[in-house]
């Protein structure tokens, strides 16, 4: 049987993966803990001194004293691996108490309920390993967007006449049977006792914790992490059933988005008759896919047959969002063509966050320059490097970059993003009224932001992939601005 023990041992594998990812924070720490960083810190900064000479130029006693920090760098290494362990068999036993359970606390996701665990360190090794035992019994993978659409734009770009179904599943999380949830989980003979035993009460604190009108026995809860594990545990079976249906070329659903490529329909059904059938199947598990009765649902309901498509030459050509893109259709060589080709532009919701991702960094720049004009113009920088450019990942191994081009590869419109570009451009510089009021060095400061912002270009920094060298702390920190709704 796979060792799934909340023990202090798997703690320590999780504390090493999620220290590299800076999610475990300062005051989750101990004293006796901190004291030991806090000395190793400084005797990292008397090496750092001493190698600020060169070696050659060294006299007797740095040399010793080089001898000395290293030896006491060791020393310090194994006192906080000694520290760690105590910290960690501390919050394994807290966590194996009988009287420990598992609580949220609601927060607001966008026009829905969140929830999410209490910011104490022993949920977080609780969850972590949660994740990671039903990754491990299941084999859970979550999808990846960017392999998602690479084949999407890939399929429709094939010559062969095809079917197409976007939808997505309404209210997902919330509508989920949890008894039928708890009877696969604990049909998994694999998975412990003590994982079903957490994910149970997660589910009861869930009944407890949302809105009494909401019906009881449905649903986990949306933005804690182990939920989106569990969904894709309760429709494994779904999943695997469409996507070995002969007609299906392409199936995948991204949460609750769902896309299909069919290559034909069963004699005698209708692409209608065919959605209706997904719909009954799902509803199978107390599930509702987008209702094409439904004005509101309809507008998020693809269904598009482009054998007819392309026999019918007064079709115009048509689009729709998926996944951060804008997958827009016509026929080559024009309405007279007879192959389908689809652009790909960015979504509207990728847009907005782009504005508003704009808007926020000169908005910050505007706050900051009451305090500090040399560090307002420094944030005012790197957020635009982070938007308009492209920059590394310092501490990743794989070396993953991101940024304009790297979050939108697959872009085929490329034109569209001159108009972020003029934006920038064209942003008026505020600084704020009291500070160098009537000097002309305000007006000189002015002109030196305006030029620049005008050296950012998001088209070029598209084509030529330029990257940025960015600290991952600085990342962090600017994206806390950047991220304002």
């Amino acid at each position: 049987m796979l060792d799934q023990s909340f023990t202090a041992y798997h703690f320590n594998e999780i504390f090493q993966i999620e220290r590299r990812k800076g999610n475990i924070r300062k005051e989750y720490f101990p004293e006796p803990y901190l004291a030991v960083l806090e000395e190793g810190h400084r005797l990292n900064d008397v090496i750092r001194e001493l190698k600020s000479v060169k070696r050659t130029e060294w006299t007797d006693e740095q040399k010793q004293e080089y001898k000395e920090t290293k030896e006491a760098i060791k020393e310090n290494q194994k006192e906080r691996r000694k520290e760690e362990s105590k910290w960690l068999e501390v919050i394994a036993d807290k966590v194996n108490d009988p009287r420990f359970r598992i609580t949220l606390d609601t927060i607001d996701l966008d026009d829905k309920t969140g929830y999410t665990v209490p910011n104490e360190v022993e949920y977080l090794f609780v969850m972590k390993t949660l994740q990671a035992n039903l990754k491990k019994v299941f084999k859970v993978q979550q999808a990846n967007r960017h392999r998602i659409m690479t084949q999407v734009k890939r399929l429709m770009n094939e010559s062969t006449p095809k079917y197409i179904i976007r939808t997505d599943v309404h209210h997902f999380y919330e509508s989920i049977l949890q008894d039928r949830l708890l009877e696969m989980l604990k049909g998994n003979t694999l998975l412990s006792k003590m994982s079903v035993r957490f994910i149970w009460q997660i589910l009861e604190e869930y009944e407890r914790k949302k809105d009494t009108e909401e019906p009881k026995g449905l649903g986990v809860p949306r933005g804690v992490g182990v939920s989106a594990y569990l969904s894709e545990i309760y429709l494994r079976g779904v999943d695997e059933s469409i996507k070995h249906r002969p007609e299906v070329v392409f199936y995948v659903r991204y949460v609750d988005d769902i896309f299909i490529i069919l290559s034909h329909l069963p004699i005698g059904t209708t692409l209608e008759e065919y959605y209706d059938g997904l719909r009954d199947e799902f509803a199978a598990l107390g599930l509702s896919l987008m209702d094409p009765n439904n004005p509101e649902q309809k507008k998020k309901l693809l269904l598009e047959d482009f054998h007819t498509y392309l026999k019918n030459k007064e079709t115009k050509q048509g689009n729709f969002n998926y996944l951060g893109y804008n997958l827009k259709w016509l026929r080559s060589g024009g309405e007279s063509g007879t192959r389908l080709i689809t652009k790909f532009g960015l979504s509207d919701d990728k847009k907005k966050k782009l504005f508003r991702r704009l808007n926020n960094a000169f908005v910050h720049f505007e706050e900051k320059t009451k305090y500090s004009l040399s560090e307002a113009r420094m944030d005012l920088r790197d957020s635009l490097r982070m938007i308009a450019g492209n920059y590394r990942l310092t501490k990743s191994k794989s070396g993953i970059k991101a940024g304009i081009y790297y979050s939108n590869d697959l872009l085929t419109e490329v034109g569209e993003l001159k108009t972020f570009t003029k934006f920038v451009h064209n942003r008026k510089i505020k600084v704020y009224s009291e500070v160098l009021k009537g000097m002309p060095e305000r007006d000189q400061y002015i002109a030196g932001i305006k030029a620049m912002v005008k050296q950012f270009d998001f088209q070029k920094s598209w084509k030529e992939r330029k990257c940025y060298t960015m600290a991952d702390k600085r990342i962090r920190e600017i994206s806390q601005w950047l991220s304002k709704e």
